[in-house]
């Protein structure tokens, strides 16, 4: 899995994330693109500190393909 992580207000990188093991009530979906919304901005640049615990992915809002399949499931938020 590729993602940017914030490790420090105002300091972004990608990094890549291999070990990806789902709950018994999760799955793992293919991203084909991400949102960035006003709270990624905020929380990435430092301003909104308030339960902020670094290193974090941003982006919540994303446009997933289920494993096996080509259909998209664009009403899909991300939640952890």
């Amino acid at each position: 899995m590729k993602a940017m992580v914030v490790r420090e207000a105002g300091a972004a990188e990608t990094a890549l994330r291999l070990e990806i093991v789902p709950g018994s009530r999760q799955a793992v979906l293919r991203v084909e693109a991400c949102g960035v919304c006003f709270h990624d901005v905020v929380t990435r640049n430092g301003t909104l500190k308030a339960g902020i615990r670094t290193p974090f992915i941003p982006g919540h809002e994303i446009c997933p393909v289920s494993p096996g399949s080509r259909r998209t499931a664009c009403r899909t938020t991300a939640t952890g």
